[in-house]
């Protein structure tokens, strides 16, 4: 098992480390979505149009990521979803924002076709005992639904959730999607204080987006978490607000379940900022020392662009309580790849010193 980052959104970035053995295992941590699915006073009308009272003050998430890649990329589309549910069903609302102004594809229409994904569309994935056995549906901005299972024998097209309802909705800027999706069809009773393996994925064009870095079918391990009833994040968003009001930006959690490291945004950010600096420091040395005129006028060419980057994010990040979690994200994404494009500048300025001895 691996050590996994837990993001909390909010004003902290958190850092969950287990004890015992899984610590040790691992040496990289990755991030772990979890989304808190609320209990809905009232079904919502499914029509796509996504006005229902029922959507109220129901947590909006965006899909971040760009889909496939293995480290945080940003997704180059904007998309969001929303979670309820209540005695008979689940509910999903998604807003997918246009990325160009090309007609949306809707080249599919057969029910079960697994190309539908082609299409401008979405794919759902559930996964309620989290041991990759995944419902899965399709369901593309026309509204057509592709639905199976992943069984030990592999997929099943043979199962379909008679009992969903869906509804999108097209609009210049946007394509909208609401969905019910009935415990029945599913097999199972209504999750309480359950835990489920989850995850979005969004195709349009070549902007492919998702919720969780890595996710696919191929790898239902990387999907995020939903949880069924209120109380897990407030219970503790409590404990760290209580926290930090006396324990300051950077400190550890000790509990039985293992240790939470906590840093806030600010400290986050400038340890961030630090780092790429230092690494563009110790590049700029490194390149005073190539002989080849050449050569170093075009390494340092690299570095002052760089530090360019540099100087506009740290001023882009302007007041860091202020970002949103999907900004916060982006930013210490961004610094970390300056920070590595940095060291390969100084390694590189290290071998272009070595063959001007050798010469």
């Amino acid at each position: 098992m691996r050590v996994r980052r837990f993001a909390v959104a909010g004003w902290m970035a958190v850092g969950v480390v287990l004890a015992g053995p899984l610590a040790r295992a691992a040496a990289v941590a990755e991030d772990v979505v979890i989304y808190e699915c609320p209990r809905a006073p009232r079904p919502p009308t499914i029509d796509g149009k996504l006005d229902d009272a029922a959507w109220r003050g129901v947590p909006e998430t965006a899909l971040p990521y760009k889909f496939m890649a293995q480290t945080p990329v940003p997704a180059e589309s904007r998309s969001t979803f929303r979670l309820c549910y209540d005695a008979r069903a689940l509910y999903l609302a998604c807003t997918f924002f246009r990325d160009s102004d090309a007609p949306l594809k809707q080249n599919h229409r057969g029910r079960d076709d697994p190309d539908l994904w082609k299409d401008d569309s979405t794919e759902l994935y559930f996964d309620p005992a989290n041991t990759g056995r995944f419902f899965k549906l399709i369901v593309s901005c026309a509204g057509v639904v592709t639905d199976f299972r992943m069984t030990a024998k592999g997929m099943d097209y043979a199962w379909n959730a008679d009992g969903a309802r869906v509804a999108t909705q097209v609009a210049a800027d946007r394509w909208t999607l609401e969905l019910s999706l009935p415990w029945a069809d599913l097999g199972l009773a209504t999750p309480e204080r359950e835990i489920w393996g989850f995850e979005v994925l969004r195709f349009s064009g070549k902007h492919w987006a998702s919720w969780t870095v890595g996710a696919s079918y191929a790898r239902p391990e990387k999907f995020g978490f939903i949880t069924f009833g209120q109380g897990f994040f407030a219970e503790l968003e409590r404990v760290l607000a209580v926290a930090g009001r006396s324990k300051g930006s950077r400190w550890r959690l000790v509990s039985r379940l293992g240790v939470v490291d906590y840093t806030s945004k600010p400290v986050a950010l400038d340890g961030a900022v630090a780092d790429a600096a230092r690494r563009l420091g110790e590049a700029r040395l490194n390149a005073r020392n190539v002989a080849d005129a050449t050569r170093r006028a075009k390494l340092d060419g690299r570095i002052a662009a760089l530090q360019k980057q540099l100087d506009a994010r740290a001023a882009a990040c302007g007041e860091p309580e202020r970002l949103a979690e999907q900004d916060f994200k982006a930013a210490l994404h961004e610094l970390g790849q300056i920070a590595t494009q940095a060291a390969d500048l100084s390694c590189e300025a290290l071998i272009q010193e070595m063959l001007s001895d050798a010469d």
